[in-house]
């Protein structure tokens, strides 16, 4: 590979053929679906029945989620699951 100063960045050739496809392009790759990112062998946690989940919560509410927590001695997370599963029949 040649080696390039940088006064002379422009001037370099790469050494592969280089190819920018257009935006919107059908020769772009297509964006994997969620179930494509999360396919394949799972670690064994995931294999007990629990499936990944991306909640977002606002600032307050996730500061009040992390003092209970603490206050039980358990995890954030554990804390939302138990939540979850005793006021799920509510909605």
């Amino acid at each position: 590979m040649p080696r390039v100063s940088r006064g002379h960045v422009g001037d370099a050739s790469p050494s592969a053929p280089h190819h920018v496809a257009a935006i919107g392009a059908a020769e772009s790759p297509a964006r994997p679906t969620i179930e494509q990112l999360f396919a394949g062998p799972r670690p064994a946690s995931m294999r007990r029945g629990l499936e990944p989940a991306f909640l977002l919560f606002d600032r307050p509410l996730l500061d009040q989620l992390h003092a209970t927590a603490d206050q039980l001695g358990i995890r954030t997370d554990a804390l939302v699951q138990r939540i979850a599963r005793d006021h799920v029949d509510e909605y």
